[in-house]
């Protein structure tokens, strides 16, 4: 497990789960997804930056982000 595998070093491992990220990438495929089911950019951008922006000693092990 990479947590562990970094315990020793200082660095802090997490993970981020969302629903999508509202991107081009399904337009670019040529597929019609509706976009209003995903999470803006920006917003996700907002969550990974609070998240590394706790400090030290508040570390969010895991984040769940959905509409």
């Amino acid at each position: 497990m990479l947590k562990a595998d970094e315990a020793e070093t200082g660095v802090r491992v997490a993970g981020v789960y969302q629903s999508g990220t509202n991107t081009q990438m399904f337009a670019k495929a040529g597929e019609e997804v509706p976009n209003r089911i995903f999470t803006e950019p920006d917003d996700l951008a907002d969550v990974v930056v609070f998240m590394l922006s706790r400090p030290p000693k508040i570390w969010l092990h895991e984040v769940r982000v959905e509409l």
